[in-house]
């Protein structure tokens, strides 16, 4: 029997810290340490969390500087290698 055909079960909600959760039966459980969530309805969808390369992008642009070497790089020319020994 698979996970769609189960009857509804019910589940215990209790809060953890200042969030609210909810205990799932053994049969429900999901593989990993986190979910995605989303409302559906009167509920809340819960699946197990996959890696979206998307959001993963889109999240390493939320934290690069825009600023960063926007005048190129700035630097003294090198060296004649003669002088290096001198």
């Amino acid at each position: 029997m698979n996970k769609q055909s189960l009857p509804p079960r019910y589940a215990k909600l209790f809060k953890h810290g200042g969030s609210q959760a909810v205990r799932l039966p053994k049969e429900f459980r999901m593989p990993g340490t986190e979910v995605t969530i989303r409302p559906m309805g009167r509920g809340v969808l819960i699946e197990p969390k996959e890696f979206d390369p998307t959001m993963w992008l889109a999240e390493l642009r939320a934290h690069q500087d825009p600023t960063f070497m926007e005048d190129g790089r700035q630097q003294p020319e090198n060296p004649d290698e003669k002088s290096i020994f001198d």
